[in-house]
């Protein structure tokens, strides 16, 4: 008997470790805020480009960009984003739009504007909710101002 109480206990101990590991943040390389990360995932790309919405000042944003992927489901992703960014709107498929923009399309957007932030400069999180080769993917987009 003594045998099966260590195995619960070792199952118990494995059970907690993942779920640590699986609550605990990764830093991204050039991101200006703590942006919370899905774990677990891995980058698969990323990438920087400065944008502007001003003909003068062309380089009014710096875009960093980065793509991740994990083999959790969509509603995984969706909801740890719904729990980590609470101040966040929350957009899909189903949310009015714009006249001058387009629907979104099987995916999921969260857009938060981080604390002291402004003219524009937001975190976005886009969730594909069709899987791709098995994995969900989705996209951290950094839009900061350049002073």
């Amino acid at each position: 008997m003594r045998n099966g109480n260590l195995i619960v206990v070792a199952l118990c101990a494995i059970g907690l470790a993942a779920t640590v590991a699986c609550s605990q943040s990764a830093k991204l390389d050039g991101a200006k805020v703590d942006i919370p990360v899905f774990n677990p995932s891995s980058v698969d790309d990323e990438h920087t480009a400065t944008t502007s919405d001003d003909f003068h000042n062309i380089d009014k944003f710096s875009t960093h960009n980065w793509e991740l992927s994990t083999e959790a489901g969509w509603e995984a992703v969706d909801a740890f984003y719904y729990e980590k960014l609470p101040s966040a709107q929350r957009d899909d498929e189903k949310s009015p739009v714009a006249d001058d923009e387009a629907p979104l399309e099987n995916e999921v957007r969260y857009t938060w504007i981080p604390k002291g932030w402004t003219g524009g400069a937001k975190v976005m999180v886009f969730i594909d909710k069709e899987a791709h080769e098995r994995k969900t993917r989705f996209r951290l987009i950094q839009d900061v101002l350049k002073h």
